[in-house]
């Protein structure tokens, strides 16, 4: 009886310390943010859909970027992935290229086809801006409504950093 009673109040002082530091941790500021913007959301199926994609460096230093090429000439990896999804929440099949540039290779072709890693510095306040055209990445055959949303690994501090979700209406 006096064993349980001295884990019951262990128990709560452990947990009422595990909460004190819970709520007193420091909240990870990620380095970056992620927008993106499209000129236009209804487009006609088969018509360019234009997605520019920014990543800005919100921090008060210099980051290490990395982007691989990717072993195809003319074609450079995307450096933020880019998520596309239809009326039902479902994602979106990419096309070859598509699967090629966000590095998810759809007939096995694996990492080996890629052919190394570069970097550059994105220096604090500074923005690097990608231009897609999601009918290339992705296999889009039906009229409808989709969402798409960006999103950046910060290496900085550790987390995943998601853009806004914009959507779109693809018209017969």
């Amino acid at each position: 009886m006096m064993t349980s009673r001295i884990f019951r109040v262990l128990a709560t002082v452990i947990a009422w310390g595990a909460l004190a530091c819970a709520q007193n941790a420091p909240k990870v500021q990620p380095s970056i943010t992620v927008a993106i913007a499209a000129p236009q959301t209804v487009v006609k199926l088969g018509d360019p859909i234009v997605l520019r994609i920014t990543e800005t460096n919100i921090s008060g230093h210099d980051l290490q970027e990395t982007f691989s090429p990717s072993g195809l000439p003319g074609v450079a990896l995307r450096r933020m992935d880019v998520k596309l999804y239809d009326s039902e929440g479902k994602p979106v099949e990419e096309t070859d290229y598509g699967g090629t540039i966000h590095m998810r290779p759809r007939h096995g072709n694996g990492p080996a086809f890629y052919s190394g890693f570069g970097g550059t510095v994105l220096k604090a306040g500074d923005s690097f801006t990608e231009i897609s055209d999601l009918n290339k990445e992705f296999v889009l055959e039906k009229a409808g409504k989709y969402t798409v949303q960006a999103q950046e690994f910060d290496r900085s501090s550790k987390t995943l950093v998601k853009s806004e979700t914009i959507t779109l209406t693809l018209t017969d």
